[in-house]
C-alpha cells in the first residue's frame, strides 16, 4: 500500500497538511504516517545527552499522539526522527519508507489560501525522492477538492504529471485544468519587430496550443478537462 508521510509540528500548517493527506488517502487507499522531527543529532558531541534526547523525543511523540487522536483520519503509524534539520529528517524517512508523497503545510507567514513554502518545504523540494505536496494556508477549513490543476509542456515529466492529475481528478470527481504557459518573451528583443521573427513566434504559439488540445483530447472521456493557455513567463 502506498504511504503518505505527513510532516507534523506545532504550527497550524500541520493541520492543513493532515487534512489534505486524509482526503487523498481516502480516495487512493494509501496509508497515512505522521512524522515529527525533533532537534537532536545522534552524532556524539559535548552537548548531546541521552536525557535531552529522550525529553525531546517524548515531546515529539506527545505531539503526534495528540494530532492522531483528534485528526479524524485513520493513522497507520507515528514516527519521531532525531535531526537538527526537519527537511533532512523527512527526506531520509521518505527514502527509507519509499513514500509515495511527503505532505507539509505552508509557512504561517503566508496569506490564507496561498502556498508559501517555509524553510522545510523549500529544502524538501530540492532533490526529493518523491513528490512533495505543500498545502495552502487555511486548507483545513476548506471544502472538498473540486478542481485539480496541472502544468503541461509536452515533456515526459509533464506527461507523467498529467496522468497522475487525471487519476486524482477521476477519484475525487473533480474538474481538471490542464495549464500551458507560452513565454512570449523568448528571443532577442532587438529582433522583435522583424517579420520573420514574429512569424516564427506565431507558429510556435500555434503548435503549443495544438499540443495542449491534443493532450486533452487523449484523456478519458469521463474526465472534465479544461484547457488553460496562458501567455507570460512560466517561472513568474
Amino acid at each position: 500500500m502506498p504511504e503518505i508521510v505527513v510532516g507534523i509540528d506545532a504550527s497550524p500548517g500541520a493541520q492543513d497538511a493532515l487534512t489534505f493527506a486524509g482526503r487523498v488517502a481516502e480516495v487512493s487507499g494509501a496509508s497515512v504516517v505522521l512524522a515529527s522531527v525533533f532537534p537532536y543529532s545522534d552524532t556524539p558531541s559535548r552537548v548531546s545527552t541521552r536525557a535531552l534526547r529522550e525529553e525531546l523525543q517524548a515531546d515529539a511523540q506527545a505531539l503526534l499522539d495528540r494530532t492522531a487522536a483528534t485528526s479524524g483520519t485513520s493513522i497507520a503509524a507515528t514516527v519521531t526522527i532525531a535531526d537538527p534539520s526537519p527537511a533532512r529528517g523527512l527526506h531520509h524517512m521518505a527514502v527509507e519508507s519509499d513514500a509515495a508523497v511527503v505532505v507539509v503545510g505552508s509557512t504561517h507567514r503566508g496569506p490564507a489560501g496561498r502556498v508559501v513554502p517555509g524553510s522545510t518545504g523549500e529544502r524538501l523540494l530540492h532533490g526529493s525522492p518523491c513528490p512533495i505536496a505543500v498545502v495552502p494556508s487555511g486548507y483545513a477549513d476548506a471544502g472538498p477538492i473540486a478542481t485539480i490543476g496541472v502544468g503541461y509542456d509536452g515533456s515526459p515529466e509533464s506527461e507523467a504529471a498529467l496522468a497522475a492529475a487525471c487519476t486524482l481528478a477521476r477519484s475525487f470527481g473533480a474538474a481538471l485544468r490542464v495549464i500551458r504557459v507560452y513565454d512570449a518573451t523568448d528571443g532577442t528583443p532587438a529582433l522583435m519587430t522583424v517579420p520573420g521573427y514574429v512569424t516564427v513566434h506565431e507558429d510556435y504559439e500555434r503548435r503549443q496550443r495544438e499540443g495542449l488540445a491534443e493532450a486533452i483530447a487523449a484523456l478519458p472521456p469521463d474526465v472534465n478537462a479544461q484547457e488553460v493557455f496562458l501567455t507570460g513567463a512560466a517561472g513568474r
